[in-house]
């Protein structure tokens, strides 16, 4: 007769061996990869041919005026977005919390985006906001205001972009925000209006503490879908004008596989994955070593 320890091991093998399988060739075999033809110089001419540099790559990369230019555009964007996606999920959150009449149509309504692809994100996007062809000056136009100005000019693309992606992304942050919030027990609420808090009081000391470390999980989330967006950017600006949202995503892949240089571009990459394990472990140190407690 089989042991019940012995029949609990073959279940839990039964379920992790295929997640670990899973793991190793969808995520640890590329990265892996990644790494190895970062040290390498690839010949696509007259057969395949590698030769090991080293980290020239890497030093080409770093001195690379182009990254730098790139690096700096990628961070604008995640910083606005995960901002804009952060304040906008936590407000809509707050806000049907307190409704009760038509709850579920409402509540539908603002998840709703986050059904939408990225692809289709940007093409809605670049419709609706540029100037001559873009929905808002046809609107505008009816309305007897005129033409609306060039939302995509070099100094403006980044933030349109960032406005989409916050777009995107923001329903996600708000259902499961909302869903901690319904967690929360009402007696603190009844204890707030005892102690005569304000909506603002009430909110700092009762319902953010609930919800702190849901909100530094989110962030996190945001953050690191914002550092590796590419179809929204490539659909909406394709990195113009004049490099304005060229982000990293995008470089890596005109670099890699447009201009071919596959070592080049893997180099590239492994920043960028510094970058986003740099991004999350800050974040950790600064809030979410308090937020967990």
């Amino acid at each position: 007769m089989v042991s019940q320890p012995s029949q609990n091991l073959k279940f839990a093998l039964f379920i992790i061996i295929p997640t670990i399988a899973f793991l190793l060739t969808m995520v640890v075999y590329p990265l892996g990869y990644s790494i190895w033809l970062s040290f390498h110089n690839i010949k696509q001419f007259g057969g395949l041919k590698f030769r090991n540099v080293g980290l020239e790559n890497y030093v080409d990369v770093y001195g690379d005026s182009r990254f730098w230019d790139s690096t700096w555009v990628t961070l604008q964007f995640v910083f606005e977005s995960t901002l804009i996606a952060i304040l906008t999920g936590v407000g809509f959150a707050l806000v049907l919390s307190g409704i009760t009449r038509y709850k579920l149509l409402l509540r539908t309504i603002v998840i709703l985006p986050w059904g939408v692809s990225l692809y289709a994100t940007g093409i809605l996007f670049g419709r609706l906001l540029r100037d001559r062809t873009g929905v808002l000056t046809f609107l505008f136009e009816k309305m007897g205001i005129g033409l609306i100005p060039e939302l995509f000019q070099a100094h403006l693309a980044v933030h349109m972009t960032a406005l989409a992606q916050a777009w995107n992304i923001a329903p996600l942050v708000a259902f499961f925000v909302l869903t901690n919030i319904e967690t929360i027990p009402p007696q603190l609420y009844h204890l707030a209006k005892i102690d005569k808090l304000t909506r603002w009081q009430s909110f700092w000391y009762v319902t953010y503490p609930q919800i702190r470390f849901t909100v530094f999980v989110l962030t996190c989330v945001v953050v690191i879908f914002s550092f590796k967006a590419y179809d929204l950017i490539a659909i909406m600006t394709n990195g113009g004008p004049a490099r304005a949202t060229q982000t990293l995503p995008l470089e890596l892949i005109e670099v890699s596989f447009i201009k071919r240089n596959l070592g080049y571009g893997a180099a590239m990459s492994i920043y960028l994955l510094a970058m986003i394990i740099g991004s999350t472990v800050l974040l950790y140190v600064l809030w979410g070593r308090r937020a967990e407690k």
